[in-house]
């Protein structure tokens, strides 16, 4: 057992016992004749676990032995061995001593053994115990610096995360600006060649925005089917462009539209799902459509979705009668060509918002046409001015032949801003079933 014994004693024989007797435990044993000499062993040994000391000594006695002892080593296990049996000197060295035992001379060498190998194993113990206290001090004063620090770190970390967050969509909110410029100066292109096309562009942009919002689409999804729906029609561009050469002319012919837009967009960076969307346009649900003869989900939720708006848009706004809004044979194109040239889960979900909301995503009295559309006895819908912003005509104006070339002339200086809006109406269920004939929808 590991542990070191003083042994306190004026007695030379009664030291050599002391230390025979505890040599065989194993223990590491101090020997002083006087108190004075023990205190030098025990300042130079702060370790020692049990001290036994004579009680009666000359010039330093025990209990002022044992007292001193305590204040120099003070969980070290102090003991008393006496050949006495005076009251008041075993209570002077309980109470200045602050003995644990009181020995008796002539010893019992077993309960001798016992009593220091049980304080020994105390002591060790004590000892044990405070260094486990000191370790989980310094243990808990580490943990603690060390949250502090990960605090820090954390902390620290967050506000770098947090500041490319915010650059992150700084460069989002640029880049969908940038996209959306993109966008509309497409659209500025495709509606400076033909104003038609690009009021038709816009309708079909927010048909679809609407639908795509009643499917749940995210907000990512919603701005590519925007932005493909809007600019559905680009591949015209080449086709409507002006003093095209005769090779052109015919090299155009093999190329179709949607190609061609998927051909412009397909060069524009973030624009992959936009033209992918704007060249499968013509893909019919039942597979016998163009390019790639798709069928059914294999075609992008975005083109069916422009499919089915775009067709419903060209058939409510005659090229005949383009103030004549015909709802009811845009629904009728939509239920006959279900499950054959549109997807009818899209068209189910499409004429419950024609039926619930078409007031409010609509505007059903008014279309907006080229100069080259009007005709005499329309009325103007909203105040018209040209790209100064003077105005031209107020809100109700009722158009005759003057000032349909008035207008056409202002539009041929590139005065006017867009399209002229003029009031329209609803065509009635009897003249529909009039004039109307069953669609045949492999001619669209």
């Amino acid at each position: 057992m590991a542990g070191s014994i003083l042994a306190i004693d004026d007695e030379q024989s009664i030291l050599r016992a002391i230390k025979r007797l505890l040599r065989r435990d194993g223990y590491n044993i101090h020997l002083a004749s006087s108190g004075q000499e023990a205190l030098t062993i025990l300042e130079n040994n702060p370790d020692i676990a049990v001290i036994i000391c004579d009680q009666r000594m000359p010039g330093m006695d025990g209990p002022e032995t044992l007292s001193r002892a305590a204040k120099m080593a003070p969980n070290t296990i102090r003991m008393t061995l006496t050949g006495q049996t005076d009251l008041n000197s075993a209570m002077k060295s309980i109470n200045e001593g602050q003995i644990t035992h009181f020995i008796l001379k002539p010893w019992n060498d077993d309960h001798l053994r016992k009593i220091v190998g049980d304080a020994v194993r105390s002591y060790n113990l004590e000892i044990e115990n405070k260094r486990l206290e000191e370790l989980t001090r310094k243990q808990k004063e580490e943990l603690e610096q060390w949250n502090k620090q990960l605090e820090e770190k954390v902390e620290k970390r967050t506000k770098a995360i947090k500041l490319q967050m915010d650059i992150l969509d700084k460069l989002r909110t640029k880049l969908e600006s940038s996209l959306r410029d993109t966008v509309a100066i497409l659209a500025s292109m495709l509606e400076g060649v033909s104003p038609s096309l690009g009021i038709h562009s816009k309708r079909v942009a927010r048909l679809s925005l609407e639908l795509g919002k009643s499917l749940g689409l995210e907000e990512s999804e919603l701005r590519d089917l925007e932005f493909a729906a809007h600019l559905h029609d680009i591949g015209k561009l080449i086709l409507l462009g002006e003093k095209q050469t005769n090779a052109s002319k015919a090299k155009n012919k093999t190329v179709p539209f949607p190609q061609t837009g998927f051909n412009i967009l397909s060069q524009v960076g973030g624009f992959d799902t936009i033209a992918k969307g704007v060249y499968s346009q013509k893909e019919k649900y039942d597979g016998t459509g163009t390019p790639d003869r798709l069928k059914g989900k294999d075609i992008p939720l975005i083109s069916r979705i422009i499919t089915l708006v775009n067709a419903y848009d060209e058939k409510i706004y005659s090229n005949i009668k383009p103030t004549m809004v015909s709802w009811q044979e845009g629904q009728s194109l939509l239920r006959q060509g279900s499950g054959k040239m549109f997807d009818p889960e899209l068209v189910d979900a499409f004429l419950d918002i024609l039926d619930q909301r078409r007031e409010e995503i609509l505007v059903e009295n008014e279309v907006e046409l080229s100069p080259k559309q009007l005709k005499e006895g329309m009325i103007i819908a909203r105040d018209l001015k040209n790209i100064v912003g003077n105005l031209l005509l107020k809100n109700g104006t009722i158009l005759t032949p003057e000032l349909i070339a008035k207008i056409r002339l202002q539009n041929t200086g590139e005065l006017l801003l867009s399209g002229v809006c003029v009031k329209c109406t609803s065509q009635s269920t009897e003249e529909q079933n009039t004039n109307s004939e069953e669609v045949n929808i492999n001619k669209i």
